[in-house]
């Protein structure tokens, strides 16, 4: 077994208040627009708008911590009617291993709350703090074995858990899901994770790689660190997906769904015609896009 999951800290009080968010103006892509074709300022605050009008619209609890770093928090959100053994969505930002949070992607949780899906966004740690792989990983199975042994109190089933993830995320939450022998090393059944949805990811780190190198340091960070090499005991039902004018992530995307049919698993690769690395993420919470309808599929356990 390569990872061991950190300790998971239980919440013992819940706060239903509405959460500050992360503070965007301080993101190397806010700070240096002129180095990016997109506007990401403009992307955080659409973010911050529309989760705020999500968390006046549904229930929800914020800051619920799974480890002890103020990064190691999770927020749920919740249908508008209690649920019975809800399928679980977990999703994990993007942000290149050094930006983003949680409290920017709340507005994901409409669609699927409003189908009966409990969603929860997590934050994990980060470059910038000096946290590298596979510290963020481990966040990411944390967070997973804490929603399985609690989320039977907001209504979700324990066994019913898909984990999806954007850019950074993606290439997170397809690590979680290749191998899973960490669930076993924690006693919980390896079924508990239904699938994985990547998103516009880049899912191989070759040696020549620069431009991760705070989140994968040395050549064996950037070997161990591929989800591409280690399909060892993959989730039944994967889900890759990437914009069709996202260049640099398309043949990873298209790589990894070809290595993950080679295994024993389900993979449906997505092309998003038309659609840029922000689109892909957008797409993701809406309705009618191939994105949602497939995850939705997924989480209901329909083919």
């Amino acid at each position: 077994m390569r990872l061991i999951p950190i300790g998971i800290a239980v919440a013992a009080a819940l706060s239903p208040c509405l959460a500050p968010a992360q503070d965007y103006r301080s993101y190397y892509t806010v700070l240096h627009p002129q180095a990016f074709t997109l506007d990401w300022r403009a992307f955080y605050e659409a973010g911050d708008s529309k989760t705020a009008k999500v968390r006046a619209d549904y229930p929800h609890r914020l800051d619920i911590p799974y480890g002890s770093h103020p990064k190691q928090k999770l927020d749920i959100y919740l249908p508008r009617d209690r649920p019975a053994k809800a399928p679980v969505l977990v999703f994990l930002h993007g942000g290149g291993f050094s930006e983003g949070d949680r409290a920017h992607y709340g507005y994901l949780a409409r669609a699927y709350a409003e189908q009966g899906v409990i969603m929860v966004v997590q934050s994990y740690r980060l470059t910038s703090e000096g946290f590298h792989y596979p510290e963020p990983l481990h966040d990411v199975q944390a967070a997973i074995l804490w929603i399985h042994r609690n989320i039977a109190a907001y209504g979700g089933d324990p066994d019913n858990i898909v984990a999806s993830g954007h850019s950074a995320g993606a290439i997170l939450v397809a690590e979680a899901g290749v191998d899973r022998s960490w669930l076993t090393a924690a006693g919980v059944p390896k079924t508990t994770l239904r699938g994985v949805v990547a998103v516009s990811g880049r899912y191989i780190f070759p040696p020549t790689e620069r431009a991760f190198a705070a989140y994968v340091p040395t050549d064996r960070d950037k070997e161990q660190a591929s989800p591409i090499n280690h399909i060892v005991d993959p989730a039944a039902r994967f889900i890759v997906a990437v914009g069709s004018t996202e260049k640099e992530y398309l043949d990873p995307s298209r790589a990894f769904h070809a290595a993950l049919g080679a295994a024993p698993t389900h993979s449906q690769l997505i092309v998003l015609e038309g659609q840029n690395h922000q689109d892909s993420v957008d797409a993701f919470g809406k309705p009618g896009s191939p994105l949602f309808d497939s995850t939705l599929a997924l989480l209901k356990g329909q083919p």
